[in-house]
């Protein structure tokens, strides 16, 4: 494992208090997965670096940053579905409905082993070349889909999908996929790879799957649930017509809401909703963009921040976004509180940045999401010196409004560069995108067979 000495950059820290949010010219250090320096004194920088060497002299770099390039703590996307960037541009222009029934199941249906590997190595090229080093994920086959995150080198949650079907298509929980799924993860870094538990949402189950849900998680309390939330106002008409309630007050009725749950969307909800979601310290997960294309419609981000709820970022899957760039979510996401309440200064620069960042991590239960000393080194690495951010003036306002995804240089994961100078380091670009096309020849020449 390379030692490298970070010299020169501008450093962004949107999870620091605010005197400490920016350096301008900062002086970092990364060694065995950690950040041991980091600080504008340069001298004690060189100091640090010096006595490396003398310790470790081989596996050692410096990557120069010339005063014009960016430290920023890595992305984590916390709402997705990776295998669907095999999906990409295949399901466009229809509400979430007719998107998810008519089109997207069909799909999922002629899906083989080969495509949930290949899908998932897809999503990994992207998330890595949008600084983003590490995701949930809601799929099915996550034990496909692990092998491949783990070989790319990137941070992941994924979801235990660990319902089985009846004849009348009655979920029930299978204790054998849960074991498995649990002597897979065994068999990687507990700082790399967490399990977490999978309810898709409200409308996909039968009344009596819920309670069984709840038990298993009471049982084991050290699982995240991630789950689709009031997404769309059919979503919430139908479970008032099902239940009487809400999806919040019914998920709160069925134990299914609480600090370990991750919640996607929001968008549906009353005052009420909110007070609940706050009382039981869920964290919302912010899907922008594809909210919008979906016709979902858009999340109040301020109610729910007045609520003191903590909110992060998802780009959810490639089907419906249609990419997987924190970037762009987090412009979006400052743009559209502003026009809602028609207020500027209603959600900052900073306020997404965090979502992006130090919120995601403190919602995934993972060290990282800032940039200090004893942390450990999710970094991106982004380069300023373009046409589109200069003059650079306000930081946080030239990352959020004004930076392309294009600018990201390098990503560091638990210490090791995996996109190194626009270079990837551990996967083929090449060779995945043309299994992925072969994939995709495969899925709709035979969906349009039938």
């Amino acid at each position: 494992m390379k030692t490298t000495y970070f010299r020169d950059f501008y450093l962004l820290n949107p999870g620091s208090e605010p005197q400490k949010r920016i350096i301008r010219h900062a002086y970092v250090i990364v060694h065995e997965r950690r950040i041991i320096h980091c600080g504008e004194d340069q001298e004690a920088a060189e100091k640090c670096w010096s006595s490396l060497q003398l310790q470790f002299a081989a596996n050692m770099q410096i990557y120069e940053g010339y005063g014009k390039k960016l430290l920023l703590p890595a992305f984590i996307n916390c709402h997705t579905h990776l295998v669907m960037s095999l999906f990409r541009n295949s399901a466009d222009d229809q509400n979430l409905q007719d998107w998810l029934f008519q089109t997207i199941f069909p799909l999922e249906n002629k899906l083989r082993e080969r495509d949930y590997r290949i899908g998932t190595q897809l999503a990994c090229l992207e998330l890595i070349k949008n600084g983003i080093a590490a995701t949930f994920d809601m799929y099915a086959r996550p034990d496909l889909s692990i092998p491949e995150v783990m070989r790319a080198g990137l941070r992941y949650l994924p979801g235990i999908d660990d319902k089985v079907r009846d004849k009348d298509f009655k979920a029930s929980i299978d204790k054998n996929i849960i074991a498995k799924m649990q002597d897979l993860a065994q068999t990687y870094p507990q700082e790399q790879l967490k399990l977490t538990y999978m309810i898709h949402s409200i409308y996909l189950y039968q009344e009596d799957f819920f309670p069984q849900a709840a038990d298993y998680l009471a049982a084991n309390p050290q699982l995240l649930l991630q789950m689709h939330l009031c997404e769309t106002q059919k979503e919430y008409s139908d479970c008032l017509k099902r239940f009487g309630k809400s999806p919040v007050k019914q998920m709160d009725e069925f134990r299914l809401l609480g600090k370990g749950t991750v919640a996607a969307h929001c968008v549906v909800l009353t005052d009420e909703d909110r007070e609940i979601l706050a009382k039981r310290q869920v964290t919302v997960v912010h899907n922008p963009t594809s909210n919008l294309k979906l016709g979902s419609g858009i999340a109040d981000i301020k109610a729910l921040l007045q609520q003191q709820i903590r909110v992060c970022l998802g780009s959810d899957g490639a089907a419906s976004n249609n990419n997987l760039n924190l970037y762009n979510e987090m412009k979006l996401a400052a743009l559209l509180s502003k026009g809602q309440y028609r207020r500027a200064d209603i959600i900052t620069a900073f306020d997404v940045l965090q979502m992006a960042t130090c919120n995601g991590y403190k919602a995934a239960g993972l060290g990282a999401g800032v940039i200090k000393e004893g942390e450990l080194a999710d970094i991106q690495v982004v380069n300023l010196d373009s046409v589109n951010t200069f003059p650079i003036n306000d930081l946080a306002a030239a990352v959020v409004y004004s930076l392309q995804t294009e600018q990201v240089e390098s990503l560091m994961v638990l210490g090791q560069f995996v996109y190194y100078k626009k270079e990837y380091l551990t996967l083929d670009v090449e060779k995945i995108k043309y299994e992925a096309a072969k994939c995709v020849d495969f899925l709709h020449s035979d969906v349009q067979a039938h």
